[in-house]
């Protein structure tokens, strides 16, 4: 299929997989590409399509101010990819793996990059900085460092840990946080940084406006007026509308070699309740998991060995007239559960029955008010392979 006709053929695909599987969308807030005199600065996007049928997927490249961004692409996989581009559009065959490097030969510029791909895919991005050698006659760079990513979540209010410190816990070492900041929505968005030390106290706020589709990234002591020479605390950001935020860690030797790590970026919603992850075996009453709510239980019904593990049950403790409220989605998720999902007692008897979320649905809720003080299971079935997994809500009234 020639580079013209390709395009129009992932269009296509993506509206006659978008139904079935849904679109997903990636963000990655921060893309870098260029040369600085004997450096050079190259992105790496990796899209690996662990599914069973192929996967369309686009992506967008954009400058700072949200602009259409032209990068030097070159992928090894399909060289219709390479060459000078502001979007790209193509296959991932089952199974397979793409990267895409940014490895344009001007002078580094920054911005930040959308995917969308249909079925989804595993997205990371790898950041690195490479070095010209003199002693070879031919032009080879060897890495200085680099530092991996995954696409950013985005909200409304995030948070990250920041460390900003002269000569540091290793001598010679001074420590710093960046952090780069997209904006995907169409209209313009304002930004508060609120930035507070390790004992809770508010140092000092920076507000900034990013355009529609724009970027900015730069280090916390070029943001805030504040002396941070030796400073550990709490960058939160919060903004008029949703931003994909990344954040690294700067440890640079006195001497002036530097590497860089991922410093995780949260939502602050995931911080009003508590995450758990379905453990083996609680099969059985006996081998039930606890939890407390509220929580978010991510779970599977798969196989094991000896056939028992198909069924999952949950501890929760209740006080007399405490109402006990799960949401269990699986159909929207994409998964092959066919929930059942009730209430039961020690001995197994069910208490009380789940219902359609929907009508025709495949996902399930159910309400149950506890007559006494004492221990209530959570039973949840409908499955028997890795394919079969699904999400909890347990709350408490």
């Amino acid at each position: 299929m020639d580079r013209l006709r390709c395009p129009l053929a992932v269009l296509l695909f993506l509206a006659l997989l978008s139904p079935l599987f849904g679109m997903s969308t990636y963000f990655l807030p921060q893309a870098a590409t260029g040369v600085a005199g004997d450096l050079r600065f190259v992105t790496q996007i990796s899209i690996a399509n662990p599914g069973s049928v192929p996967a369309g997927a686009q992506i967008f490249f954009f400058n700072n101010e949200g602009e259409q961004w032209t990068v030097t692409t070159l992928c090894a996989e399909d060289s219709h990819l390479n060459g000078p581009n502001d979007m790209l559009m193509f296959f991932v065959p089952a199974s397979s793996k793409y990267t895409i490097s940014m490895t344009s030969s001007g002078g580094i510029e920054v911005g930040w990059v959308g995917i969308k791909s249909a079925p989804s895919v595993a997205v990371n991005a790898t950041y690195g900085l490479y070095s010209k050698v003199p002693e070879l006659d031919v032009t080879i760079f060897e890495p200085v460092w680099e530092a991996a990513v995954l696409p950013a979540p985005a909200a409304q209010e995030l948070s990250f840990s920041a460390h900003c410190r002269q000569d540091d816990v290793i001598a010679g070492t001074d420590v710093n946080t960046g952090y780069a900041i997209s904006n995907p929505n169409s209209v313009p968005v304002t930004v508060h940084a609120y930035l507070t030390d390790a004992g809770g106290q508010l140092l000092e706020t920076k507000s900034f406006t990013l355009p529609r589709g724009g970027h900015a990234a730069q280090f916390i002591n070029e943001l805030y007026d504040t002396d941070l020479s030796n400073f550990r605390g709490t960058v939160r950001l919060w903004s008029t509308a949703p931003i994909a935020a990344l954040a690294m860690k700067e440890a640079k030797w006195q001497y002036g070699k530097a590497i860089y790590s991922t410093i995780p970026v949260v939502p602050n919603s995931n911080f009003a309740q508590t995450l758990e992850y379905d453990r083996e075996p609680n099969n059985t009453p006996q081998s039930a998991m606890e939890i407390q709510a509220p929580t978010e239980v991510f779970g599977t019904t798969s196989l094991a060995d000896n056939d028992t593990w198909i069924r999952d049950y949950y501890s929760v403790e209740l006080k007399a007239g405490q109402r006990l409220e799960l949401i269990l989605l699986a159909g929207a998720l994409g998964s092959a559960v066919d929930p059942i999902l009730s209430v039961r007692n020690a001995q197994e008897q069910t208490l009380a029955e789940s219902s359609e979320l929907f009508e025709g649905a495949r996902d399930r809720r159910l309400s149950y008010t506890a007559p006494a003080d004492g221990n209530y299971f959570i039973y949840v079935s409908g499955g028997n392979s890795r394919r079969h997994f699904y999400r909890m809500f347990v709350r408490v009234f």
